[in-house]
């Protein structure tokens, strides 16, 4: 959102989009037409809440590319799901094959009922939150507890093996590793300089849906109006 102060309130504006590259703090592109006008505001302020989109100098840009479900990219490093990092070699296969786009399916939590109602992609309980599925829990680090990494190995095998995703098993067997590893690493974690950059930049979005967590595990249900306390935002 930007906001500008009229020197000529009551004069209409003129004005035009531009791409700006921050690494050479230059303009590289401005929009091609006729420039953009704006109105004078009948009030004391204008809000411009919506606009067209850029117009491309070299007109509009066409493209090939393909669209999957992060889900179906299962490899034998995963654990009975395609992961975030099952992203990367296919990426790498669309260069090569000259495509030009990837796009992917929700990617967001859709954790509710902890049940393989939850497997719907579409019913996201945030907008920004990623849906825990899809981590490589061992890219988050190892588990010193030998008999955490063997379940993990015993549930990779035997989830990988099944034709079809057993949505409820693959959670409970990341969450048993992840639980493990916040557990050892809890303290250095919180203390890590990029955990708490990402709060800061974050935490408008992360602090409710930390407390919306946590109230749905506590309460054992996602129904908020059906919670004894707490039922009503409120930021404090």
């Amino acid at each position: 959102a930007i906001g500008v102060k009229l020197a000529h309130p009551n004069r209409p504006i003129d004005y035009k989009y531009a791409r700006y590259d921050l690494k050479e703090k230059k303009i590289i592109a401005w929009e091609k037409g006729e420039n953009r006008r704006l109105e004078p505001p009948k009030g004391a302020s204008c809000q411009v809440v919506t606009d067209e989109g850029f117009r491309e100098p070299a007109g509009n840009w066409k493209g090939a590319g393909v669209a999957v479900p992060v889900f179906s990219l299962r490899s034998d490093r995963g654990v009975g799901v395609g992961e975030f990092t099952d992203l990367l070699p296919f990426i790498d296969w669309a260069k090569k094959t000259g495509l030009k786009m990837v796009q992917i399916l929700p990617v967001n939590d859709t954790t509710a009922n902890y049940t393989w109602t939850d497997s719907y992609p579409y019913s996201g309980i945030s907008v920004f939150a990623l849906h825990p599925m899809y981590l490589n829990v061992e890219e988050m680090g190892r588990v010193k507890d030998h008999k955490v990494r063997k379940a993990l190995s015993t549930e990779r095998e035997r989830l990988n093996a099944k034709t079809q995703i057993d949505y409820v098993a693959v959670m409970e067997a990341k969450w048993a590793y992840i639980r493990a590893l916040y557990k050892q690493e809890k303290e250095s974690f919180i203390q890590d300089e990029n955990f708490r950059a990402f709060f800061e930049v974050n935490k408008d979005w992360l602090l409710p849906y930390g407390a919306f967590c946590a109230l749905r595990d506590r309460n054992k249900n996602s129904n908020y109006n059906e919670w004894p306390e707490f039922s009503s935002f409120d930021r404090k």
